[in-house]
C-alpha cells in the first residue's frame, strides 16, 4: 500500500514481517499451509480485506511481511455487523479467527476494513467461531 507523504513530496509505503518459531515442524507446516490458503482465498472475506503479503518456511520458522496499513482500530459496531456477517456466518470453513477488535484496522486512506493479524486463520465449525466470539465478549 502506498501513501502520499505529509507535504505532497513523496510516496511512502510501509511493511511489516512476523517470524513465528513453532515448536515442532508439524506446527510450522500447518501455519505455512493457512498463510497459502490465505493467499489463496484473499478476496473472499466480502467487506473485510487482506493485505498483500508474501510469506514462507525455513524449518521451524514461518514468516509473512505484508503491507503495513495505517489507520484505526475498528468500532465496536463494526465487529458486530461486519465480522460477523463476513467471519463467524461465512460459508467457507477456512475463516478469520482471531475476533480482537485490535486485529481489524479501517484504514485512513481509503476506509476499508483490514485484518492485520495474518497467521490467525484456519478452518473451523460455525459453532467453533461462535464460541470464539463469544469469548471476545460479543
Amino acid at each position: 500500500m502506498f501513501y502520499i507523504g505529509n507535504h505532497k513530496d513523496r510516496i511512502v509505503s510501509f511493511t511489516i514481517r512476523k517470524e513465528i518459531e513453532c515448536r515442532t515442524s508439524s506446527i510450522a507446516e500447518n501455519q505455512f499451509n493457512s498463510l497459502a490458503e490465505l493467499q489463496e482465498k484473499k478476496d473472499t472475506f466480502g467487506e473485510i480485506c487482506i493485505p498483500n503479503f508474501k510469506y514462507g518456511k525455513n524449518d521451524n520458522f514461518v514468516w509473512y511481511e505484508s503491507d503495513y496499513i495505517k489507520g484505526r482500530i475498528i468500532k465496536r459496531e463494526d465487529m458486530k455487523l461486519i465480522v460477523w456477517k463476513e467471519c463467524i456466518l461465512r460459508e467457507d470453513s477456512f475463516t478469520l479467527s482471531n475476533y480482537d477488535r485490535t486485529n481489524y484496522i479501517r484504514c485512513g486512506e481509503s476506509s476499508k476494513i483490514y485484518f492485520i493479524d495474518l497467521n490467525d486463520c484456519r478452518h473451523m465449525t460455525i459453532e467453533e467461531r461462535m464460541t470464539s466470539w463469544k469469548k471476545a465478549g460479543y
